[in-house]
C-alpha cells in the first residue's frame, strides 16, 4: 500500500494507523502555537512595563532637573541680594564676605555636581540592568522557540520512522 492519503467519500484516511500519529501532531502543533503566543504577549507586556517604567525614571528625572535649577537659581537670587546689601552697609568687609560666599557656592556646586554625578551613575546602572534583563529574557525566549522547533522536528521525523 503506498503511503499517502487516501481520499475517502466522507473524510480523509490515512494509511496504517496514521491518523492517530496525525492527531498527535496536530495537538503538538497546536499547543507549541499557543505557546509561542503566550509567550510573545509576555514579552510585549514585558517590553511595556521596561517602557512606561522608563518614561517613569525620565519623568523623575525631569522633575529632578526642573527642582534643581529652580533651587540654583533661588541660591543664586539670595545671594546676590545678599551681596548687594552687604556692599551697600560694609564696604570694607566686602572683600572677606564675597570669599567666604564663594567658598561656600563653590561648596554646594561641588556637592550638587558631586549628587548629580551620583545619579547619573545610579542611572546608567538601572538601565543597563533593565538591558541585561531584556537580552536575558531575549535569550530564554530564543532558546525555547529553537529547543520547542527541534523538539517538534524530532518528534516529527521518529512518528514517520525517519530515525
Amino acid at each position: 500500500m503506498a503511503d499517502g492519503i487516501v481520499e475517502g467519500p466522507e473524510r480523509k484516511d490515512y494509511p496504517g494507523g496514521m491518523e492517530a500519529r496525525v492527531a498527535v501532531l496536530e495537538t503538538l502543533a497546536a499547543q507549541v502555537a499557543a505557546t509561542l503566543t503566550e509567550m510573545r504577549r509576555e514579552a510585549q507586556d514585558f517590553r511595556v512595563e521596561m517602557r512606561a517604567e522608563l518614561r517613569g525614571v525620565r519623568a523623575e528625572m525631569s522633575t529632578f532637573r526642573s527642582e534643581l535649577g529652580t533651587e540654583i537659581r533661588d541660591l543664586r537670587s539670595e545671594l546676590d541680594t545678599k551681596i548687594h546689601g552687604l556692599r551697600s552697609e560694609l564696604g570694607t568687609e566686602i572683600h572677606g564676605l564675597h570669599s567666604e560666599l564663594d567658598t561656600k557656592t563653590n561648596s554646594l556646586r561641588s556637592e550638587l555636581g558631586t549628587e548629580i554625578r551620583d545619579l547619573r551613575s545610579e542611572l546608567r546602572t538601572e538601565v543597563h540592568d533593565l538591558r541585561r534583563v531584556h537580552d536575558r529574557d531575549f535569550r530564554i525566549t530564543f532558546g525555547a522557540i529553537i529547543t520547542a522547533t527541534v523538539g517538534l522536528a524530532a518528534l516529527i521525523a521518529r512518528l514517520a520512522h525517519w530515525i
